[in-house]
């Protein structure tokens, strides 16, 4: 019976699968610098590259960033890392570094409950907006 099914039928359920999935697949959002109490685990790397762009011309508020992360699992319950971003938006471009550290104080995956603290130094590579070094503790 299989064999007997012709191209336009097999080529209609096709389409009708790959649209029912397309539907209902959701679409997903980079959050830069929002803390998580997930630690990497002991001599774990992760290393991440972004692009995030509005694609119109720059008069009309658009703008290119490039980031770059690396982050090491220095214990199970302790991270460090270090971020670059670049972003052209058609002024002067802008780069910046942050450094990032973070430790699991404490985890009970039982009851859903994780406690983490850490901090992020940011370092504008040149102030030619005014940006300044700024630290966030959480």
């Amino acid at each position: 019976m299989y064999g007997k099914i012709h191209f336009p039928v097999r080529a209609a359920v096709f389409a009708s699968f790959l649209l029912t999935v397309a539907f209902s697949a959701s679409a997903q959002t980079t959050l830069f610098n929002i803390p998580t109490t997930d630690t990497l685990s002991r001599g774990s790397l992760f290393i991440e590259a972004d692009l995030i762009t509005k694609p119109v011309c720059y008069r009309h508020g658009g703008y290119q960033t490039y980031g770059y992360r690396v982050v090491y699992g220095v214990d199970n319950k302790t991270e460090a890392g270090a971020n670059f971003y670049y972003t052209r938006d058609g002024g002067d471009a802008v780069g910046e570094v942050q450094f990032n550290a973070k430790r699991k104080i404490y985890n009970n995956e039982k009851r859903g409950v994780a406690v983490s603290g850490g901090t992020l130094l940011y370092v504008p590579l040149k102030s030619s907006r005014g940006d300044r070094p700024a630290v966030m503790v959480y």
